[in-house]
């Protein structure tokens, strides 16, 4: 699995407000009523519904009571029983049809029904009252369905070098060591990240090809391309992935991988150009038909982090997570500036990993033609394994 990521955003589904798999949980989305799933009670909207629906049901009893009251009380100030005998000997002479005339309602007859009313109004008012109150303000101005939609971002240099939090500098090799800790134990964790000089054409535009491979306790389990653009805000897209799987050494399949624009696929931001703490979640990828759906969210900025290959300011922290597993826990990444990736935390899940940047080194041209030779030769059996994959054009060198 990639460090760095293994995004892809449906940015419709980001305007979606309740519709909505890797290694990482986040917070779960409010549905069409604003209502946090498995949370009591309704949230902000439907709270405000429902009040906005009691008043104007009452509003209408209101009237029609007081109507009703004025109505009972004058019949009653005019009854035989009610008069002297003269009054009532002329009432008796009142046709019956008079008993049954429409009276209009005049001021008298209304405020002699307006302790019922304001009684009336209490009963119903008071709950819709209590039931807004409940809900707490920054529910509705920070919902995670009010996901960031950059919009229509253009892409001038998509394959990018000067991303502030993650340079996309072709050449780079970032080598990732720790562990991770699941129900059979703890094992040691290898990630080799390199940043080729390959190009490929996904979803009608240029990405930078990543050549990513993973060991656990030594032994290659996993070795992925992935596919990254950078528009011109510095923000880093992620725009699919083709990540094969080996067992004992032996290839064994593809089936996590997924393409923009392809099945639903969307791709998504990796990381902000422009980081700042409180700004809303954004939606790192989605791609439904392999169940993945990433979350990101700036935490922090500012940090100060220490690794094996030294330590850097700036840095900030994004929290990452998957709303449809809320098994696999949250992963905490940390981004220098001008460098990328430097560490990896994790809060919770059944599978743990803690990772730190070993080393970071350019490649001199040997080292890159391996890696190229790698990535091409992942590509060309990406073809025939993935129909997926098959909407791709062919890896190239760039220019």
């Amino acid at each position: 699995m990639t460090f760095i990521g293994t995004a892809d955003v449906d940015l419709r589904d980001a305007q979606e407000a309740s519709r909505g798999s890797s290694s990482r949980d986040g917070p779960p989305r409010p549905d069409r009523g604003g209502r946090t799933p498995g949370a009591g009670g309704p949230g902000p909207v439907a709270a405000q519904r429902h009040g906005r629906s009691v008043l104007a049901v009452g509003a209408c009893l209101v009237v029609l009571a007081g109507s009703a009251l004025a109505e009972a009380r004058t019949d009653v100030l005019t009854s035989p029983s009610a008069t002297t005998s003269a009054q009532g000997q002329a009432q008796a002479q009142v046709p019956a049809e008079r008993a049954r005339t429409p009276r209009s309602l005049t001021p008298d007859r209304l405020f002699g029904a307006l302790p019922f009313m304001a009684g009336l109004g209490a009963i119903l008012v008071g709950p819709a009252q209590r039931a807004a109150a409940a809900v707490p303000p920054t529910a509705v101005l920070t919902p995670v369905s009010a996901l960031v939609r950059p919009g229509a971002p253009g892409f001038t240099h998509p394959l990018g070098g000067t991303a502030t939090y993650f340079p996309l500098v072709a050449g780079t090799r970032y080598t990732y060591e720790g562990t991770v800790t699941d129900a059979d134990g703890t094992h040691r964790h290898q990630l080799v990240f390199v940043v080729t000089d390959l190009v490929k054409r996904v979803d009608g535009m240029d990405a930078r090809v990543i050549l990513d491979r993973d060991y656990s306790d030594g032994v290659l389990t996993e070795s992925e391309l992935a596919f990254f653009a950078q528009d011109d805000a510095g923000n880093v897209w992620t725009r699919g992935e083709y990540p094969e799987e080996y067992e004992d050494g032996a290839f064994v399949g593809a089936p996590s991988t997924w393409v923009t624009g392809v099945r639903g696929a969307r791709a998504g931001i990796l990381v902000p150009g422009t980081a700042a703490p409180g700004t809303p979640p954004f939606v790192q990828g989605r791609a439904p038909a392999v169940g993945f759906y990433d979350v990101g969210q700036v935490v922090a900025t500012g940090l100060r982090v220490c690794v094996p290959t030294g330590c850097y300011s700036g840095v900030v922290e994004v929290k990452e997570s998957a709303p449809d597993a809320p098994d696999d826990g949250i992963q905490l990444k940390y981004y220098a500036p001008r460098v990328g990736g430097v560490r990896i935390a994790a809060q919770g899940g059944d599978s743990r990993e803690v990772m730190v940047l070993r080393s970071l080194a350019r490649l001199g041209a040997r080292d890159l033609q391996v890696a190229r030779t790698e990535a091409l030769r992942l590509d060309r059996r990406g073809y025939t394994v993935s129909k997926d994959y098959r909407a791709t054009g062919r890896a190239h060198l760039a220019g």
